[in-house]
């Protein structure tokens, strides 16, 4: 099974992965995290290898050879990858995610 030519290996990552894997692995990397190695993405097993590969390839993180990590390159995100966090932080508010959800009848309508 082909991809189209015209979506990106990024996009084609996102389609089966879904959104979720990409921005936890992002803000994985942002934090100084290994994502193989963060608890929160064990679900999504060999999936956080092709995410990283595919964020690599779209120029939003970069690995450096890290002889403490087993053969394990230091990624790291350039400045495109950290505008993406930037912009997704935006987007996303973590922080009311944490909060207790209210009752649907106790939200406010937007617009």
């Amino acid at each position: 099974m082909g991809m189209p030519n015209d979506r990106s290996e990024l996009q084609s990552v996102i389609d089966f992965f879904a959104t979720p894997l990409i921005v936890d692995v992002l803000l994985a990397v942002r934090d100084g995290r290994l994502p193989q190695h963060c608890p929160e993405l064990c679900t999504y097993g060999d999936a956080i290898d092709t995410a990283i590969a595919a964020l690599t390839a779209a120029g939003t993180v970069t690995g450096l050879a890290s002889p403490s990590l087993d053969g394990q390159p230091l990624l790291i995100l350039t400045h495109k990858g950290r505008k993406v966090c930037e912009l997704v932080e935006r987007v996303v508010d973590f922080k009311g995610l944490d909060s207790p959800t209210t009752h649907p009848a106790d939200r406010v309508a937007i617009g």
